[in-house]
């Protein structure tokens, strides 16, 4: 593959990624499917790419097609660890979302050994813990997603599993209330 195409694809996934964080889905389809009709994409372009299919599809609702591209990803050959990482975890929560707790939690632990420095699998896996009533590992994995400098969503992942550790150690049908500065 000459670099020019090899460069061209992977402009072309970069301005389909930047158009999903902008919340065009329109013009990224546009662009993935260009890149993705490519017969000689290189391995880590390949799974760029169907790593972002799948993102557009669980945002179009398809969940089955989402899974389908992150383990087509995950199975792509390229040596990015980190990409593998975050196929394994979206294909994760997409699978707890669908009541596959013990699928997802292996996937979650593949994931943490690929990147152990990730606070979004951590709290991912303390979620799939939690729907398993692990309560122990889920405060563990929640806990440990907050020493990693996590970004606000996996914060408020993270937050959530402890809230609710809290309200479950408290017993059955007990409330915790916590009163404001103001009263």
């Amino acid at each position: 593959l000459d670099s020019s195409k090899r460069n061209s694809h992977v402009v072309k996934l970069a301005r389909a990624q930047a158009y999903y964080q902008k919340g065009d889905v329109k013009n990224s389809w546009k662009d993935l499917t260009s890149v993705l009709r490519s017969e000689d994409l290189e391995g880590e372009t390949l799974a760029s790419g169907l790593h972002l299919r799948g993102m557009l599809n669980l945002q179009k609702g398809v969940q089955n097609e989402a899974i389908n591209d992150f383990s087509a990803a995950i199975k792509t050959p390229h040596s990015n660890d980190s990409l593998r990482s975050a196929s394994l975890i979206n294909r994760a929560v997409t699978l707890i979302n669908e009541g596959s707790v013990t699928r997802a939690l292996g996937d979650l632990n593949k994931a943490i050994e690929l990147d152990p420095s990730s606070g979004f699998a951590y709290s991912a896996r303390g979620m799939a813990h939690l729907r398993h009533d692990n309560l122990a590992q889920a405060k563990k994995d929640a806990e440990q997603a907050l020493k990693l400098n996590p970004d606000s969503q996996t914060q408020k992942i993270a937050k959530k599993i402890l809230d609710e550790f809290a309200i479950t150690s408290l017993g059955k049908g007990a409330v915790q209330l916590s009163m404001s500065e103001d009263g």
